[in-house]
């Protein structure tokens, strides 16, 4: 067996071990909706300031294959635990693997490029 197929082997396993329970569905109550296996992280983030004080918050994303996302884009509604999230950023790491950055906001459709008042 190669390193590639090794490691995308690994990866399989990594993400059904450790899939958050009920997966994540992508595209919910659409005619596409899928449920998919990904690993959820909530890691937290803080930014220091200087001469005192700091910015906390968290940073949360997803990691799941990338045949699994294909065709999901910024904005995108996802469900994870029952929760509502959108897709922020996702981002393939050319392995076979996407990391896909979410928010709890969608933009209105003000805040669109080419929307209209």
């Amino acid at each position: 067996m190669d390193f590639n197929s090794l490691m995308a082997s690994a990866d399989d396993v990594l993400i059904s071990t450790f899939n958050i329970e009920g997966g994540v569905t992508l595209w919910p109550g659409e005619p596409r909706e899928v449920q998919i296996e990904a690993v959820f992280d909530n890691d937290y983030a803080r930014t220091d300031i200087p001469d005192g004080g700091k910015i906390m918050g968290s940073d949360p994303s997803f990691t799941a294959h990338d045949r699994d996302v294909i065709g999901l884009k910024k904005n995108d509604a996802l469900l994870i635990s029952g929760s509502l999230w959108y897709a922020k950023e996702p981002q393939p790491d050319g392995t076979g693997i996407t990391r896909v950055f979410l928010s709890k906001y969608q933009k209105s459709s003000f805040d669109r490029p080419g929307s209209r008042l």
